[in-house]
């Protein structure tokens, strides 16, 4: 059974709204920013941590202090999010500093390999342990890290699942298409057939505006019909996914009506 897991945001700041949205979900997300929440059935915690950069000692007591205040966790997920070390966030987007490193592939993989090998070390075996795809942006910070084969590559590499954020993808592809000039040569579908989606164990979901000629955000909007064709497509044969997760934020109703259809689709795929 596919669970939805909810993460935990401002909505929940209210007791009443809390348990409502609880009614909602099989289980929380926790993140870096609501850690300090006490609800229960946090079995999925989601770092800003890159997998592929290199750790620091800090990174490391940080880790060792989730897994002491999260004893439910079943699930540990974290980002790919640039390919250069220390980057800038500028108007959206992220950018390398003076003293970033520009990483290869070669070391981002051999990163990821040993920080996966901290975690198990840190976390347990009964753990598990996924990465999830980024956003690609015009600037050389998203230089290889948005290939679904370089994803593919740190699955193999590392032998941990893979979260898949549905609108990172379309924004990736979107974005691709504009900075290419005259628009890449695969369509959505060619480009997201190098995910990694047998090892597939949760998907993030929510929309955003694309606009043709415009770099695509990803603005956490409720998903429309297409992300959702999308979803169901997927899914369909996802033969390790666990989790569905909706990433809307703004307005609770809505957040309740769009977690009402999640459970339908859940259970229609189930």
């Amino acid at each position: 059974m596919i669970q939805i897991a909810t993460p935990i945001s401002d909505l929940f700041s209210e007791s009443l709204n809390a348990d409502r949205l609880c009614g909602l979900s099989d289980c929380l997300e926790c993140r870096d920013q609501t850690i300090d929440s006490t609800l229960e059935k946090q079995f999925l915690f989601h770092f800003d941590l890159q997998l592929i950069h290199p750790w620091q000692e800090s990174d490391l007591l940080y880790l060792k202090k989730v897994k002491a205040m999260k004893p439910e966790v079943k699930l540990i997920t974290f980002h790919v999010a640039s390919c250069c070390t220390f980057p800038v966030l500028i108007n959206s987007f992220f950018y390398p500093t003076q003293k970033s490193v520009m990483l290869t592939e070669g070391q981002m993989l051999e990163y990821a390999f040993q920080n996966v090998n901290n975690l198990r070390a840190i976390f347990g075996n009964h753990i598990s342990i996924a990465v999830e795809n980024n956003n690609y942006f015009p600037t050389v910070a998203y230089d290889i890290i948005t290939n679904p084969d370089f994803i593919s590559k740190i699955i193999k590499k590392t032998g941990i699942y893979f979260l898949f954020d549905l609108v990172h993808a379309r924004v990736s592809h979107h974005n691709n298409c504009i900075s290419s000039g005259a628009g890449i040569s695969k369509s959505f579908d060619e480009y997201i057939s190098g995910f990694p989606f047998d090892e597939m164990v949760q998907i993030h979901i929510c929309g955003s505006d694309f606009q043709p000629g415009e770099i695509a955000l990803d603005s956490h909007e409720v998903p429309q019909k297409i992300d959702w064709e999308i979803c169901i497509e997927v899914m369909k044969n996802a033969k390790n996914l666990r989790y569905l997760t909706l990433e809307y934020y703004k307005d609770i109703n809505k957040l309740e009506q769009t977690l009402l259809y999640c459970r339908d689709i859940t259970h229609e795929l189930s």
